[in-house]
């Protein structure tokens, strides 16, 4: 059952990433999620943790290793390629129609993976994911969540400090690429990469802690509604924010494309959050029990396994 949703979890992430958007993530979910319910499912905590280390480890490794292989001439031709795709992205996704957003969404998606310097570092990008992951399984197997007035203690200690980690961390690594912009690969970026990695489990953490202390009070529950009911339909949101966005930035849309800047960009961010997803999730759930692609997910996945019982 588990493998066969995976299954079309991977299916729709691939054609999402191919058709609309090629920074998509469900097809690495639907891959990590494989390894870690059959590759994981009986591994010890201590071969759990174990493999948390190797992920870190491997980064430092990899990047410590680009220092030796990584030659100018092969950085400037890197760059060379970087730009083309820069300047084909901004032509398809800017002025393009639908139909040229698919064929380069399509070269990307192909170019991520079939280019093995990029394999590469999609590896990094798989690995980084995979911590995250693993962290999760042993917060599930351990029923920490069940577990949570007896722990209210230590989870407030933890916030902050995760909080104070993860700013100190995000502080550097900002610093560290902002002062070395140039695309060689150098020790210093090495730091910078570990920091990276440090921040983004840090203020994971912090995030996850901060709304589990919330949702302890009755206002707090109040308040996390609409989270809880975006939360319950997380694959219809992921694929309609695509749809929206796309919509709006795309040149056969919108156009907004390179049009807005960061500041712009999370403002426009909490109002689809806020003016379209919540509230169409909360008046979606009040009328059915889970989102619409979800109820369809496990009408592909569970029918088969309901056919075949009532054959039996």
């Amino acid at each position: 059952m588990y493998l066969r949703r995976l299954a079309m979890l991977l299916v729709i992430g691939l054609v999402h990433a191919s058709v609309f958007w090629t920074g998509d993530v469900l097809h690495i979910y639907a891959l990590l999620g494989i390894f870690l319910v059959y590759g994981l499912r009986h591994a010890s905590d201590r071969c759990v943790v174990g493999l948390i280390v190797v992920c870190f480890v491997y980064q430092l490794a990899a990047d410590l290793l680009r220092l030796v292989l990584m030659t100018p001439e092969f950085i400037a031709h890197r760059v060379k390629q970087a730009q083309d795709f820069e300047a084909t992205n901004n032509a398809a996704y800017g002025f393009g129609a639908f139909s040229d957003t698919v064929v380069e969404n399509v070269r990307v998606l192909a170019y991520r993976y079939v280019d093995l310097w990029n394999l590469w570092a999609e590896f990094d990008w798989y690995t980084t994911l995979a911590v995250t992951m693993m962290i999760g399984l042993l917060v599930g197997r351990h029923r920490f969540m069940q577990r949570l007035p007896d722990l209210m203690h230590l989870i407030r200690k933890l916030m902050w400090w995760s909080l104070f980690l993860g700013l100190a961390l995000g502080a550097s690594f900002t610093l560290i690429f902002e002062l070395n912009r140039s695309p060689e690969p150098s020790l210093i970026k090495v730091l910078g990469g570990l920091c990276y990695s440090s921040s983004r489990l840090s203020l994971m953490a912090f995030y996850m802690l901060v709304i589990v202390r919330i949702a302890q009070t009755a206002s707090g529950r109040r308040w996390l509604l609409p989270f809880e009911a975006a939360g319950r339909m997380p694959l219809t949101n992921y694929l309609l924010q695509t749809a929206v966005c796309t919509t709006l930035f795309y040149g056969w849309g919108f156009g907004l494309w390179l049009k807005v800047g960061p500041a712009a960009g999370l403002a426009l961010a909490a109002l689809i959050f806020f003016a379209v997803q919540a509230p169409w999730s909360l008046w979606w759930l009040r009328r059915h029990e889970r989102g619409p692609i979800e109820a369809l997910w496990a009408k592909v996945t569970y029918a088969p396994l309901v056919q075949s019982t009532q054959t039996k």
